[in-house]
């Protein structure tokens, strides 16, 4: 058995015995997608925050939530694309009129365990 399966096989056996999340192994696991969720905000901002961006608003922004491509081919990418005349980054954001805070909520709330936290607030 290698180190992986070593190391997964107390999950494993936790999941067979019905784990729910109120289990550690429960716990953990929200916590894995918290993680994933909050890299996944990272690499998006990073992506449409990139100097390549600007001016090809469209296109970071169908890199940065279309697709699941890392920060450094999407800056390759825009830098290699024309531009389209389209604002994007921080240096445009008081021109945007998108509602971010509606959409980290609409991303937030597709996560497991988002009901049963807002729940106990």
């Amino acid at each position: 058995m290698d180190a992986l399966h070593q190391a997964a096989a107390p999950a494993f056996a936790s999941i067979a015995a019905g784990a729910g999340p109120g289990t550690a192994y429960g716990a953990a696991r929200l916590a894995a997608r918290k993680a994933g969720a909050e890299a996944e905000r990272t690499r998006v901002g990073a992506i449409l925050n990139h100097e390549a961006a600007a001016g090809r608003g469209k296109l970071a922004a169908h890199l940065a939530f279309k697709t699941g491509m890392d920060v450094g081919t999407a800056g390759e990418r825009l830098a290699a694309s024309a531009t389209d005349g389209t604002a994007t980054g921080a240096a445009s954001a008081a021109a945007e009129t998108i509602d971010w805070g509606s959409i980290v909520a609409g991303i937030n709330a597709t996560l497991p365990g988002a009901q049963a936290e807002e729940g106990s607030r």
